[in-house]
């Protein structure tokens, strides 16, 4: 029993030790396909999360081995009846098992250490490149430089940025976008606007509530007056949550839409990411995190209309689209009221998207 648990111990330890040096390599600018799996439905789990787990459960299984082995030693000393013989033999079997079980310990902690590290290392920080009208688009690491209007540029989180393996459940776009003073044509919404909170990974719809995302208004603008909640409807896509506001709040229109904010109002768009109200993923297991390169506390303003107009769009990529293949998709979009997302969905069968995926959402910046 001992030579195989040494024998075990040894496997354990060098797969441990090649953990240990490979981290130093996953540093940044690792691609693991990561994206490509979430398109076709498949986890998003960090394939090292998966290999640290496997190595803990299997050095957690040893560990009940060695301490069954020091249990059998045990029987063996109380049962040897004073013979020599076999209280050597039990000697040899505690002696044995000990190692062993300290060997186990020093693999678990070294495994522990390892892991911290690796997450550590590759958890996005603050870019060393300067975010500015020369650089909009540009990723660096696991964010991308975005024009938020008003001439402020700043990083935000963005996991299809190549490379990007972002570890915490984090917001990384609100649609409509910040609102800066003062009011004017080009910085105003319409009524019927949808809000749209982009995550970076599948949110449980449960604990998206009033509690966790607060929607409020003001009658007043530049600067807002005392706010108060506006009732309305979540809807939850994955990684989209959307916010409509109630039926019934539109008055008469061409289009007959029925989901208006008040006019000439701030609408107040707070994700909360403090106590026990919040977005969660995976069960309740991941609780959303403070994007620190996006403000999760936003206004914008609405002004007296209603969209109507359809909006129009023109695919700029004349290149064909492959069955079960990663397809570059671009498009030109225009409205008269701006442009929130584009959809891209197949019409037949969704065999252009891998694992049938029925439609591609890309928010717009």
């Amino acid at each position: 029993m001992p030579k195989i648990l040494k024998k075990l111990l040894i496997i354990t330890l060098t797969i441990a030790a090649g953990l240990a040096v490979s981290r130093f390599a996953l540093a940044q600018g690792l691609d693991l396909g990561m994206n490509y799996g979430a398109a076709i439905g498949l986890g998003d789990a960090d394939p090292r999360d998966i290999i640290v787990n496997v190595i803990k459960i299997a050095l957690s299984f040893l560990g009940i081995i060695a301490v069954l082995i020091i249990m059998y030693g045990g029987w063996l000393w109380m049962t040897a009846n004073g013979d020599a013989a076999k209280i050597d033999k039990a000697k040899k079997v505690l002696t044995g098992a000990v190692i062993g079980l300290i060997i186990i310990l020093s693999a678990f902690a070294i495994t522990a250490f390892v892991a911290s590290k690796i997450t550590e290392s590759t958890t996005p920080g603050e870019p060393a490149e300067t975010c500015d009208a020369g650089n909009v688009g540009a990723c660096s690491g696991c964010q991308r430089c975005a024009d938020l209007g008003g001439g402020t540029y700043s990083w935000v989180i963005d996991t299809s940025c190549s490379g990007c393996i972002s570890a915490a459940l984090v917001a990384i776009s609100i649609q409509p976008p910040q609102a800066y003073c003062p009011i004017a044509s080009d910085n105003t919404t319409i009524r019927n606007a949808v809000i749209r909170i982009y995550f970076n990974k599948n949110v449980d719809p449960a604990s998206v509530s009033s509690d966790s995302i607060i929607i409020q208004e003001s009658s007043a603008q530049c600067p807002a007056g005392a706010l108060s909640p506006v009732a309305g409807d979540f809807t939850i896509n994955g990684k989209v949550v959307e916010f409509r506001p109630a039926v019934g709040t539109c008055p008469a229109n061409a289009c007959d839409a029925d989901k208006c904010f008040n006019e000439n109002s701030t609408i107040d768009v707070e994700i909360m990411t403090t106590g026990s109200d919040r977005v969660t993923a995976n069960g309740g297991v991941e609780q959303v995190q403070d994007n620190l390169a996006l403000d999760e506390h936003i206004e914008f303003f609405t002004n007296d209309l209603i969209d109507c107009e359809e909006p129009t769009i023109v695919l700029d990529s004349s290149a064909q689209v492959c069955i079960d293949a990663v397809n570059d998709l671009g498009a030109v979009s225009s409205d008269d009221s701006g442009v929130s997302q584009v959809e891209f969905s197949d019409n037949n069968g969704s065999f252009a998207f891998l694992g049938g995926s029925p439609t591609v959402v890309v928010p717009c910046p």
